[in-house]
C-alpha cells in the first residue's frame, strides 16, 4: 500500500485523557500511539462514542519531561481494532507547561 501521509510519524506510548466538551466533559483515559508535525494517532477506549469530525481536547503527561501537554484537536480519521478505535487527530492548538495543571480552559 502507498504511504500517503503528508509528514512523517514517531511512534509513542504517552498516557493521556481526553474530553469533547471543555466547560461541562468527563475525562476518559487513551493512548498517544504516534505524533507528526501537524498531528497524532489516538488509541480509544471502543466503550466511548466517538465520531469523524468531532473537536476533542486531550491532557497528555510527558513523564521525562515534567511537563503536561493540553492538545485542541479534531478527529480526522477512526478505525476499530481489536477492540479498541484508533483516531488521526489534527491539532487545532497546542500549549505545554512543566506545572501539573492542564492548559486547557
Amino acid at each position: 500500500m502507498e504511504e500517503r501521509r503528508r509528514c512523517s510519524r514517531f511512534e509513542t506510548k504517552l498516557s493521556a485523557y481526553y474530553f469533547f466538551d471543555k466547560n461541562n466533559g468527563s475525562s476518559h483515559e487513551c493512548t498517544v500511539v504516534d505524533v507528526s508535525r501537524e498531528g497524532m494517532g489516538i488509541k480509544f477506549n471502543r466503550s466511548r462514542k466517538i465520531e469523524i469530525g468531532a473537536t476533542l481536547y486531550l491532557t497528555i503527561s510527558v513523564p521525562t519531561e515534567g511537563m503536561l501537554i493540553s492538545v485542541k484537536g479534531i478527529i480526522r480519521q477512526l478505525r476499530e481494532q481489536a477492540g479498541d478505535y484508533f483516531g488521526g487527530i489534527e491539532w487545532v492548538m497546542v500549549n505545554r507547561n512543566k506545572n501539573t495543571h492542564s492548559l486547557i480552559s
